[in-house]
């Protein structure tokens, strides 16, 4: 498996901070280009996944590339994909010291 099939855009919010001892969300949208892999979805992983996240189109996404998701308490990073926005949700990292790599796991957001 390559994981440089196809480019993807991936678009990443700044995070927010404290103004006068209030929490603003970071608004400025920055966005770049990514080199992945882009994989059906195995319904055997759902386990893995939050329950309110298992009814909706999954993707596994693999990159060399380090995507923010909440796991790592950041914003979610969003990509655009068969023109559709997708959020990261689950990240596995493969650092073996062969090809290392992420594999994310990428549920479709709902067209507005």
């Amino acid at each position: 498996m390559s994981l440089r099939n196809n480019r993807i855009t991936v678009y990443r919010n700044q995070t927010g901070s404290y103004v006068n001892g209030r929490w603003i969300v970071g608004s400025v949208e920055t966005n770049f280009i990514i080199l992945c892999s882009v994989q059906p979805f195995d319904p055997k992983e759902l386990n893995f996944l939050p329950e309110g996240r298992r009814e909706n189109d999954l993707r596994n996404l693999f990159t060399s590339k380090e995507l923010f998701t909440l796991e790592n308490g950041k914003r979610s990073d969003q990509v655009d994909y068969l023109g559709s926005r997708w959020e990261v949700i689950k990240v596995f990292k493969w650092q073996n010291n062969i090809i290392n790599h992420y594999r994310y796991v990428i549920v479709k957001l709902q067209d507005k």
